[in-house]
């Protein structure tokens, strides 16, 4: 390695089952040389420059390296790879921190490349900037820190001739001056005549190894373009007659297959600078897409509302017809009707007016009535859906009543039907249906209540025969809002923690920008800490706008201790966090990411008792559904609240450990996935 700057040996890669990319390539780069790699798209160019610095592992031969350390390589990746909501002067800055520059010399290099390249202010944001000044900025950010081997993958593409001459003089110059390595891959060949050594790709192995005028002399042409014809045939021509003799076309060593070591290990898991500019990077994103940001803090704010104003409420202006036959024959409603005691006439009893009116009285409180005189009409607006029910008093329902409370046990049975009210519901919609047979019911023990009280007996006859006390949890008239509150809240912090995280990360894999950190020397302790530092700033203030509008506008029960529930609801944000992670190493696409969390944030709705009790689940599911992430602490959060528990109750902690189980759980699936799985 004294006259070598890389060298490569027996490289075998391939992802998944698929073809493999790498085929046993050998390749050699000298110090202070220019070394154009050249190859047609899928040919294996970028895989191999990734195994180079570090990206990726090799599944077999090895890479070896003159240089020590990554802030040694200036990598130029094929895609732009820039923070776009950036400034040029802050991704100079970023990537000096980076490299371990001081301030004033990034920012003297800066200025240097910047009039070189002849790129525009560096008070330009780089969203607002060409796709050829990006690539400039790219490429200066490569040459910022003045290393002795430089990785550029596709510099040129897209630039003005002119410009692309100047690079490739500047080039020249670093190579021949100052000793620098370069290894470049370039579509226009011609470029690459001015490379000291030129190395021809294809089908995962290099053809040819040697400098411009000996590559063209060796296959007797007059220019690269025909040379690398000549040698693609040749390979071709060989394939076909191995082929035909059976011979296995670079036979992929599956026997002895073992995952090399990267090339420029990162032993240093951990630097501070490092850290503090990965965190003002992700503040600085967060600050300026004020969309993402109004998302994470508002929209939390206004799911709340929009839950207490209108989940677990008891619907109203629910119409109901009301057919009373005391009332057709001479009047069309109570209102018509005179003050005239004759309605009590077997009792005794100051009752002003029939007693379907005094329970329809009662009933009007509670549901919306329409008077009917005709049952069969009724009947028939109830079947098209004009009406929840009909409701039904017979013309001797006032003296029938009477002759009841007169009479008890010796009531004729001509009396008890004719007491008797008959309804026909729609029960199409559960909820609406049982909550009108609550308030009929209630409505009809109000009434009865009252005529007792009428007729001078005491109102308790009227009761039903049961004797509700205090509730020992809650209200004797709970609102099924306050039972479904923990779980919706506890759904929502996991899920929003998990769209901002698996967002931001996707949107640094998915351009490149986390892999060209990687490869400056960021590690990803650094990385994850401060994404770690930027969610606990955004969940603190999304829990303290939810908590806000349910415990401080609504009447949401919190009984319980407020440091143990806010507590909780980090412990699940973290969940969320981790399961953000885990996705985005296990699924390669947004959309599918997009998928799995809208999938799992409906599953936790359906079963962490948000929308039914899982009490009436099926055996199975009640057997493993506490399991489920979050389940338990849902109910942790609701005995928290709604009764006031502590930790030392079961639970309670029981919520803890099933959030810290799951923590772990997709921290080791994350740490697995990353080690593990090649290209990662």
């Amino acid at each position: 390695m004294d006259e070598n700057m890389l060298e490569v040996r027996e490289a075998y890669k391939r992802y998944g089952k698929t073809s493999p990319v790498l085929r046993g390539l050998n390749m050699t780069v000298k110090k202070g040389t220019i070394y154009g790699l050249l190859g047609p798209s899928g040919c294996g160019k970028t895989t191999l420059l990734s195994c180079i610095v570090g990206k990726q592992h090799l599944d077999c031969g090895y890479i070896k390296l003159s240089i020590t350390k990554r802030k040694h390589i200036g990598y130029m990746p094929q895609d732009i790879a820039l923070f776009q909501e950036f400034k040029i002067c802050e991704i100079f800055s970023f990537y000096g921190t980076l490299y371990g520059m001081q301030p004033d010399r990034a920012q003297r290099r800066a200025f240097e490349l910047c009039t070189m390249l002849d790129l525009p202010n560096q008070a330009r944001y780089i969203h607002s900037l060409s796709g050829g000044q990006q690539r400039r900025v790219s490429f200066a950010i490569a040459l910022l820190h003045n290393p002795p081997l430089l990785i550029l993958d596709e510099p040129t593409v897209g630039m003005d001739p002119i410009l692309c001459n100047t690079i490739w003089e500047y080039l020249v110059k670093l190579a021949h001056e100052e000793q620098k390595t370069i290894v470049i891959t370039t579509h226009y060949i011609e470029e690459a005549k001015q490379s000291n050594t030129i190395g021809l790709m294809r089908r995962g192995v290099l053809l040819s190894e040697e400098s411009p005028k000996q590559l063209m002399e060796s296959q007797n042409c007059n220019n690269l373009e025909q040379a690398f014809l000549e040698l693609s045939q040749k390979q071709h021509h060989l394939h076909q007659l191995e082929k035909q003799k059976g011979i296995r076309y670079h036979e992929y060593p599956t026997s002895r297959l073992n995952s090399s070591p990267l090339s420029l290990p990162n032993k240093e898991w951990f630097n501070f600078p490092r850290f503090l500019a990965q965190l003002a990077k992700n503040i600085k994103w967060t600050q300026r897409n004020i969309g993402i940001l109004l998302f994470i803090l508002v929209l939390p704010a206004f799911q709340s509302y929009f839950f207490c104003v209108s989940f677990g409420r008891d619907p109203s202006d629910l119409p109901f017809a009301v057919v009373s036959d005391e009332l057709n024959g001479f009047v069309k409603s109570c209102d018509e009707l005179p003050y005239n005691e004759t309605y009590s006439a077997v009792l005794e009893c100051n009752i002003p007016k029939s007693f379907s009116c005094q329970f329809m009285k009662q009933l009007e409180r509670k549901l919306d009535l329409v008077l009917y005189e005709d049952l069969n009409l009724a009947k028939k607006d109830a079947s098209a859906n004009r009406v929840w029910g009909v409701l039904h008093v017979s013309e001797n329902f006032t003296r029938s009543i009477e002759e009841r409370i007169s009479e008890g046990i010796s009531t004729t049975d001509v009396a008890i039907n004719q007491s008797a009210i008959s309804v026909w519901m729609d029960m199409s919609n559960f909820i609406i249906a049982n909550i009108i047979r609550r308030n009929i019911a209630k409505s009809l023990i109000d009434f009865l209540q009252d005529v007792m009280a009428a007729c001078d007996i005491p109102r308790k006859v009227g009761d039903v025969p049961i004797r509700f006390y205090d509730a020992v949890y809650g209200s004797n008239e709970p609102v099924y809002r306050h039972s479904s509150a923990p779980g919706f809240i506890c759904a929502f912090v996991f899920y929003f923690t998990l769209t901002f995280t698996s967002g931001a990360i996707m949107m640094e894999k998915m351009f490149g920008l986390l892999d060209r950190i990687t490869v400056a020397g960021m590690t990803k302790m650094e990385v994850v800490l401060a994404h770690l530092v930027v969610q606990f700033v955004l969940m603190t203030a999304q829990t303290t706008l939810m908590l806000v509008v349910l415990y401080q506008f609504y009447d949401n029960p919190l009984n319980g201790d407020f440091g143990l529930t806010v507590s909780l609801l980090y412990t699940v944000a973290i969940v969320g966090i981790a399961f953000g992670y885990f996705l985005t190493e296990l699924l390669n696409e947004e959309r599918l990411i997009s998928y799995a969390g809208i999938g799992m944030i409906m599953t936790m709705f359906l079963i962490n008792g948000t929308v039914w009790p899982m009490e009436g689940a099926h055996e199975l599911l009640k057997v493993w559904t506490r399991a489920f992430p979050i389940v338990a602490a849902a109910e942790s959060y609701n005995s928290i609240t709604s009764r006031g528990y502590d930790i030392t109750h079961q639970d309670v902690y029981m919520g803890f450990v099933s959030c810290i189980a799951w923590i772990a759980i997709f921290s080791l699936g994350t740490f697995w996935i990353t080690t593990r799985r090649k290209g990662s």
